[in-house]
């Protein structure tokens, strides 16, 4: 926070900046003159800097005797690198020593540039790269340090404090410094930020080195330092500028040095910048860790931004990031690079550093990954007996966590543990009967119950079952072709009627069983027709059961609708992806997916399943009865193709007609599609005129009874995802997309790519449970973990990522998660799992990581991120594999489903549960996804 601007000191300051300038200025070529001064960029709201050195022709400007073309050629290279490197702002050395790199009425020009382009004409290299920044919107601030007063061969200029005031310097063999304490220094201070400021298109000023050098140690540095920052706010405040502080961490760090830190960040500067190497080493628990902390205490305090100022030289691209990643963990945004020419060449730091620059979330999400070390049992829960989901087993997986310090006995015998946090798991016989296990710690006993049913003994219930709800648990159309069929699961030797409409059916049960034992009852009923051409809500069906003397009902979850001679049923999909499987109806006949909205006509159905038009059956739970329409019957009025707007973007085929219909797609055909709708009418056969990259031609054929075909033919560049959508109820668009591009701008080559990440399962919804069960970290845990690790890499290269739950509590539906990909228009989607086993499996013996795909697009998008996979975490490789997994089933954009490691597994589920780790695998993720866009091109 910034003190009030005192009036009196501006006054003051004006009129003495006035009287310095009133003198003689020398003339300078085509408008180089200091007023009027170019609009400078804006002060950025978080910094991204290059430091560019002007000392001993460092940088800027490289040797003495520059011309005019030679300096201008070197700001724009300087700006250019600045930009392509996505920084938005200059840290320029402006008075390296005390002399200035600028034409300045109060400081000696430095002794390393010929300030001279001829007769009566002068070189300014601050204005030339102030300038040429300033047009590219790249914010310049003027470095100065006001302690630094050249060396006593300098020729001063008159009003310059050391030449009217020699007492006012102190002198270290040949450099001289101003003594702090002098109040013609502080007041030349001010003048100088004064002169650059109203001078020069600059975004602020900053105050560098001044508490690293010979004077810093004399006595009360700091509080005159203190007060001269103070008042340089007033300056800066004064010209709506910004100001700054480039500290350096050599200075001893003093009582004195932290109170000044403490009352600048209270009342003087917008920012600090510390300068920072990497021989402090980059992680959390290092010496630079540390060394950020006594810059980031009082800054917190009074929320001070602080941008760590990273020395490139002799830095490793890995070291450096490494620092960026703790200033992430502590809240720090940006940063500032110091400096041009150790990093213009340098591609490798460029590409690892500026990523993080643009990081502006934390990392690590507030997910804990911490394994309780209490003695308990996991699983089975310590004294609760436990009934195994199948008789069929005869071994169990026992897990539990302890103090990883002390010894844990299994029936008196010493376990050995696979893990070092503390976790257990041992697989143990199972018997028919009650088995019990006994666990011992520290003299604390812990017993496992588990009980495995008997081969003749099976489980009894006296009331209708809930867990698999009476028919229909969705609203269910009967009428012309379709029987009403009544369902529900029940006691054996119980009566069970059907109540609908008024009228009684009996059900008979499907098997004969034991009394109590659930079986299924059933009855299939041709109801009376309904009124012609009418639809009629019969209600919702009541089962009733009678047994053992008690009488029960339950209720049917959906109503029955009963459809009149003439009027025909339509479905109308109510999930973001509706599954449509062949006759055979079983998961690996899959047929097509339809989208949200999607209508057809039902021609047949079974007990849970429509039948389609087209031959395909849908669940009956992922549709809706659509009563407001007479036939899903769609007559299009007019198609065309729609062309890219622009280079490079999506093209599509447009057709208003009447109705959004069902449609079966032929996608892998090497470039080629054919699409094909159905209960579609109106478009005559021919060729559909196109100026299209992805298709040659495109040609409609109607074959007279419903079904359209359009045959798109390969064309230049093939499409990359396709997606039917629906602009409206009756406006379907086939838009095809093309391939993804790397950006050309340094470090950021996903700019501008959108990207889901998928954190599976949620909420209720664990997922896969480790060795500490539901004490410690679940996959729902682990998944967004590392989805957050990953989100933000891809964000700092560029990318807009888009989260399908942004927490723990947070959860979305298989299809849910397919429909926010389209929403959000994606290029990748990368869902990340942790794998599962059935417990009475060795867990030891599953390891490793594996990908799935679904589509064509995908396949080389499991092969590149499972490679990045496997060399981040060194796991076994169990390869790539076509899944019939929802979210994978998107066409819109390559989907991959990665399983990361077994969570049930003692040694993965430790790394698991590993920061370090996590974070590996969480940069490998992103990293894969470069690749995989720059191998697609």
């Amino acid at each position: 926070m910034k003190r009030l601007f005192h009036k009196t000191l501006a006054i003051l300051l004006s009129g003495a900046l006035l009287l310095s300038f009133s003198g003689c200025r020398e003339t300078q070529e085509d408008g180089e003159s200091a007023l009027p001064v170019s609009a400078a960029a804006a002060a950025p709201d978080v910094l991204r800097a290059l430091i560019v050195h002007s000392g001993a022709n460092a940088e800027y400007p490289s040797a003495q005797k520059q011309d005019r073309e030679e300096l201008e050629a070197l700001a724009d290279e300087i700006v250019g690198f600045a930009k392509e490197s996505s920084l938005n702002a200059i840290f320029y050395e402006s008075a390296p020593g005390g002399q200035a790199m600028y034409l300045s009425e109060l400081l000696p020009r430095s002794g390393h540039f010929n300030f001279s382009a001829g007769f009566l004409r002068k070189l300014d290299p601050l204005k030339i790269l102030a300038e040429r920044a300033a047009a590219e919107g790249i914010a310049v601030y003027a470095v100065v340090n006001p302690y630094a007063a050249g060396t006593s061969s300098d020729k001063l200029p008159k009003g310059n404090a050391a030449r009217e005031f020699p007492e006012s310097t102190i002198a270290f063999g040949e450099k001289l410094y101003y003594r702090p304490d002098n109040p013609e220094v502080h007041k030349q201070a001010l003048l100088v930020a004064q002169e650059l400021l109203q001078s020069y298109p600059l975004a602020g000023i900053v105050v560098g080195d001044a508490d690293d050098s010979e004077v810093n140690d004399y006595d009360g540095f700091y509080t005159y330092l203190a007060a001269l920052m103070s008042d340089l706010s007033d300056v800066t405040e004064a010209e709506g500028k910004q100001l700054g502080l480039l500290l350096s961490d050599k200075a001893e760090r003093t009582q004195n040095r932290e109170k000044f830190l403490d009352n600048t960040c209270r009342v003087s500067v917008d920012f600090i910048a510390p300068t920072l190497s990497d021989s402090a080493g980059g992680a959390l628990a290092s010496p630079y860790a540390t060394a950020l902390e006594t810059f980031l205490t009082p800054a917190k305090k009074y929320q001070t931004p602080v941008y760590t100022a990273l020395q490139a030289e002799g830095a490793t691209a890995e070291a450096l990031s490494d620092m960026l990643f703790v200033n992430n963990c502590e809240g720090l945004q940006g940063g500032v690079l110091d400096g041009y020419s150790m990093l213009k060449g340098n591609d490798s730091v460029m590409e690892a550093v500026i990523p993080m620059l643009y990081i502006d979330k934390k990392i690590l999400p507030d997910t804990s990954l911490e394994i309780p070390t209490e003695f308990r049992l996991t699983r089975p829960l310590d004294g609760e007996r436990l009934t195994i989901p199948d008789r069929s087993w005869d071994s169990y997986y026992i897990t539990g966590t302890s103090d990883p310090g002390k010894p844990v006995y299994f029936e008196g015998e010493e376990l050995e543990r696979q893990s070092s946090n503390g976790t257990f798991g041992v697989l143990v016989d199972v018997d028919e009967g009650l088995n019990t296990y006994d666990f011992e710690q520290d003299g604390v006993t812990l017993t496992a119950k588990i009980y495995r049913p008997y081969a003749n003994e099976t489980t009894k219930i006296s009331k209708i079952s809930t867990y698999t709800p009476p028919l229909p648990d969705s609203n269910q159309a009967v009428g012309e072709g379709l029987a009403m069929v009544f369902r529900c699961t029940a006691p054996a030797g119980g009566s069970v009627s059907a109540t609908l409409d008024g009228e009684s059916y009996e059900l008979k049960p499907a098997s004969s069983a034991e009394d109590g034992t659930p079986v299924v009852y059933r009855k299939e009923v041709k109801l009376p027709a309904g009124t012609a051409g009418e639809i009629e809500n019969l209600g919702r069906v009541t089962y009733t059961l009678e047994y053992d003397g008690e009488t029960s009902e339950v209720e049917s979850q959906g109503d029955v609708y009963l459809y009149g001679a003439g009027r025909t049923p339509v479905y109308k999909v109510s999930v973001d992806l509706g599954t449509v499987l062949d006759e055979s109806l079983t998961n690996g006949n899959f047929m097509t997916s339809l989208k949200a909205g999607s209508v057809g006509e039902i021609t047949g159905q079974t007990d849970t399943y429509y039948k389609t038009s087209f031959g395909g059956f849908i669940k009956k739970s992922e549709v809706t009865l659509d009563t407001g329409l007479e036939s899903a019957e769609n007559t299009v009025t007019s198609a065309q193709y729609r062309a890219a707007e622009q280079d490079g973007g999506d093209e599509a085929i447009v057709l208003h007609g009447s109705a959004a219909a069902s449609f079966v797609v032929d996608d892998k055909q090497d470039g080629n599609f054919t699409i094909r709708l159905f209960d579609t009418y109106g478009v005559a056969n021919g060729v559909l005129p196109a100026e299209s990259r992805f298709f040659d031609s495109i040609t409609a054929k109607n074959d007279g009874a419903g079904t359209l075909t359009f045959t798109c033919k390969k064309g230049a560049e093939s499409y990359f995802g396709y997606n039917v959508e629906y602009e409206d109820e009756n406006t379907t668009v086939i838009r095809f997309t093309g391939k993804p591009q790397i950006s050309s701008v340094k470090g950021r080559p996903l700019l501008g790519l959108n990207i889901v990440v998928d954190p599976g399962h949620g909420a209720l919804d664990v997922g896969a449970l480790g060795l500490a069960g539901v004490t410690g970290p679940m996959e729902k845990n682990a998944n967004m973990y590392v989805a957050h690790i990953v989100a933000r890499y891809l964000e700092g290269l560029g990318a807009n990522v888009f989260l399908t739950r942004e927490s723990d509590e947070d959860f979305l539906e298989l299809t849910e998660r397919v429909g926010f990909t389209e929403r959000h228009d994606a290029d990748l989607f990368i869902s990340l799992h942790h794998n599962s086993l059935n417990e009475n499996i060795d867990p030891g013996k599953a390891k490793g990581s594996m990908v799935f795909h679904y589509n064509d697009i995908s396949e080389k998008m499991a092969d590149v991120f499972l490679e990045h996979i496997l060399d981040a975490s060194g796991r076994d490789d169990r390869g790539t594999e076509e899944g019939y997994y929802v979210v994978c089933r998107t066409t819109l954009a390559p989907a991959i489903l990665c399983e990361l490691g077994f969570m049930p597994n003692p040694e993965e589920y430790e790394q698991i549960c590993n920061e370090a780790n996590m974070l590996k695998i969480g940069k490998a993720i992103s990293q894969a996804a470069v690749d995989y866009i720059a191998a697609l091109n």
